[in-house]
Parts: C-alpha cells; structure tokens; sequence
C-alpha cells in the first residue's frame, strides 16, 4: 500500500520514524482540493474545495506499519483514510481530519 505523508511523518519529522523501514517513492504534490491546518504539535488536512494543493512523500508500507500508523493517527476516531492518485495514477492513502473534528467544530 501507498501513504501520503504531509506532516509529521515526513523524512526529518517527529514521527518519521514510523516510516523508516518502509520504502520512499519519492516527493509528490497533491493537486488542489486539501487545506492544511496547524494545530500545534500537527498538521491536519481537509478536503477543501477551494484549497491548494499539499506538498508531501509517498511510501510504500505493509501491514504492520500501516497498523502502527493508524493508531498513531487515531484511526478512525481522529482522522478518515481516503485514497488518492499519486505517482503514474498509482492509488494511495492519506489521513484527512473530518471537518467535524476540528478545534473550531470542537468549540462550538
């Protein structure tokens, strides 16, 4: 399977030793439709309409890390997995925060 990572995941990250047994594919920008958000120790996306398009890498990881990942990310409680277009059209994920759960829906 194929991740997206925009945040802290990335390569020289906080959490990007969660990724350092899986296999980079390479740097990707993800067309326009995500905002990004910083919500203090991490970054959220949502699905924007209006939004510009995210800078991140691609990885290939199996199983376990995507297990690990999910519960890092607090998968399905926090964020959504949706699936993506990366290099060649070649399908990934990445975790996306529902509207719903941002600080601004939180407080309301």
């Amino acid at each position: 399977m194929l991740v997206f990572a925009y945040g802290t995941l990335r390569a020289g990250e906080s959490n990007a030793h969660f990724l350092a047994k899986a296999t980079r594919q390479g740097a990707y920008r993800l067309p326009a439709g995500y905002r990004l958000y910083d919500l203090g120790a991490y970054p959220a996306a949502i699905e924007d309409a209006d939004g510009t398009g995210l800078t991140g890498e691609v990885y290939a990881i199996d199983d376990a890390q995507l297990a690990a990942l999910d519960r890092l990310e607090e998968y399905p409680e926090e964020y959504d997995r949706v699936l993506i277009k990366t290099h060649g059209e070649r399908r990934g994920c990445m975790c996306t925060m529902p509207r719903a759960m941002m600080p601004w829906s939180r407080h309301r």
